[in-house]
């Protein structure tokens, strides 16, 4: 993975901080107040920076006199390292009269609730349409349908890294069937997904539903507290979601 440019790109230094906080205070909750970071907004950090990289990066640790808190993982450790390596590398050859303005304009972030990183692995034309199979690391695929001149553009191949993003709200729940408690993909639908709940945030007359799947990816979804009812979930339990291929946008790092 290149740590400068995708880490940077999505809120780097404050999410590193983050990791930094939780090995010194041992505590999500005690790092993010250290950063005057909600309790949500830090584990929103934590989950986004668990997708970037593929790979979990605390261990929950409970008991104890203290009463649990969390550790980071050797692959965090090694993560922070890396980071601040590179983070100095580049400030030192930055020239300082421009360094700042050129360092803020590689931190960028996006509007769109989800974003992982994925390897291209197939590409299916259908004229002006390209299915794009992307795979994200230890997750199942998923479908992205771009068109062919998009296709040109990224430069797509299988094996090439890309960023893939969508709104909370193209995610989409399903129930599970009563029977068998699983969901079957109504006409096969392309991104049709299990996950577990991990949070919901409720704020009427929407719901945020905080999920995983894979390992680790972790994702958003969007919903009425009416659908949110009507399915019953709760957190920890399994939700069926899936998501329009042509609801993602695909994007890649452009090297300078």
């Amino acid at each position: 993975m290149d740590f400068w440019s995708d880490l940077t790109k999505w809120q780097g230094d404050q999410r590193i901080a983050l990791l930094e906080a939780i090995s010194h205070t041992g505590s999500i909750t005690r790092a993010a107040q250290q950063l005057h970071l909600s309790y949500k907004h830090a584990w929103d950090l934590l989950h986004g920076l668990s997708n970037l990289v593929g790979q979990e990066l605390l261990i929950s640790q409970s008991g104890g006199r203290q009463g649990g808190g969390s550790a980071l993982t050797p692959q965090a450790r090694e993560l922070i390292h890396t980071y601040r390596l590179l983070e100095s590398e580049h400030r030192s050859r930055l020239p300082q009269a421009s360094g700042a303005n050129a360092w803020t304009s590689l931190r960028w972030q996006t509007s769109a609730r989800n974003h992982f990183i994925a390897t291209v692995t197939d590409l299916q034309n259908s004229g002006l349409e390209v299915m794009v199979q992307v795979t994200p690391e230890r997750s199942a695929a998923w479908q992205v349908a771009i068109t062919y001149n998009s296709v040109q553009q990224l430069q797509l191949v299988p094996g090439k890294k890309v960023h893939v993003l969508c709104k909370a709200s193209a995610i989409q729940l399903h129930p599970a069937t009563p029977s068998t408690n699983a969901a079957a993909p109504p006409n096969a639908m392309p991104n049709f997904f299990k996950g577990i709940v991990l949070r919901i945030q409720r704020q009427e007359p929407l719901a945020e539903v905080s999920l995983q799947t894979g390992s680790p990816l972790f994702l958003h979804s969007l919903c009425h507290c009416t659908l949110l009812d009507s399915l019953g979930l709760s957190e920890g339990e399994i939700v069926y979601f899936s998501c329009d291929p042509h609801a993602l946008l695909l994007g890649v790092l452009q090297e300078f």
